[in-house]
């Protein structure tokens, strides 16, 4: 599958962003984005850029596509990410009749794949995942706690901020756990102990991969407060450095408390690398 959308100055290449099963519809966001930038980017050198994200659509499990259910441009600039928060099997788990999308992007309102510096929150009822104007955006809480919502994107402020360390989270709702959940990768130089984009530090560094954070976030609500549920600093496979982690649903214990972590990594002889572990969880 491969969708040309011009506009990105190096033409692009297209990668899944968030995916998420509702009533046996599966949507998909796919990204035009750019490989690495490895020289114009205005703050980290090598990140990829994603430019442009839109949805498509399968009724039989993945088999069959329609490509053609939104246009290229229905998610630009800094919305260029959009993760669904899944909510079990059907979305039959979800709280309330919203799907929730969680948004990295950087504070130049420009969307990358790893080394963005926020994530905002969207929402949209469930039976208008396809309708770019039903979405609307987290814009605070109000004076009785409340969340607030606006239209406008350019409203929306950040529900997390992690400088430069935020990665393309793939986030979920544990309905045994009652929790949110944000599993967050980020890249460190582990010469100058800073943050950096993959691509910079693998072309600069001999092919080599830089280490790799693992941070998971809980929460009660898909806008926070969050809390660290897990850390780990130097999270490799093969002594590569993870990214990508997920925690599919269709895994968990009934209780929630064991799961299975997936996540990638790249690139040693064999190339890309995926693993999963078994996490368990300890309720405090």
């Amino acid at each position: 599958y491969q969708r040309r959308v011009h506009g990105p100055p190096y033409g692009g290449n297209h990668k899944p962003a968030g995916i998420i099963d509702i009533n046996g519809t599966l949507y998909l966001a796919v990204q035009c984005m750019t490989a690495c930038d490895l020289e114009g980017d205005p703050a980290m050198v090598g990140r990829q850029r994603n430019w442009h994200a839109w949805i498509i659509t399968s009724k039989d499990g993945g088999k069959n596509w329609n490509l053609n259910v939104t246009e290229p441009d229905f998610f630009g600039q800094r919305l260029a990410n959009p993760m669904f928060i899944g909510a079990g099997p059907g979305y039959q788990d979800a709280p309330d009749d919203y799907v929730y999308v969680h948004f990295p992007t950087a504070r130049e309102n420009i969307s990358y794949w790893d080394g963005n510096d926020i994530l905002l929150l969207g929402r949209v009822p469930k039976e208008q995942l396809l309708n770019r104007s039903a979405y609307v955006f987290f814009t605070g809480l109000d004076q009785a706690g409340n969340p607030t919502w606006h239209a406008n994107d350019s409203h929306a402020v950040p529900i997390l901020e992690y400088t430069h360390m935020v990665g393309e989270d793939h986030s979920f709702y544990s309905t045994s756990l009652k929790k949110y959940f944000v599993p967050n990768y980020g890249f460190v130089d582990p010469y100058e102990h800073k943050p950096i984009g993959w691509h910079g530090f693998y072309h600069s560094h001999n092919y080599s991969s830089p280490l790799s954070q693992l941070l998971v976030l809980e929460s009660a609500n898909p806008w926070g407060p969050w809390a660290i549920a897990c850390m780990k600093n130097n999270w490799e496979y093969v002594g590569n450095g993870g990214y990508c982690p997920d925690f599919p649903q269709r895994w968990a214990s009934k209780d929630g408390l064991t799961q299975w972590m997936t996540g990638g990594s790249c690139c040693n002889t064999t190339g890309y690398i995926y693993q999963s572990t078994r996490v368990t969880f300890t309720l405090n």
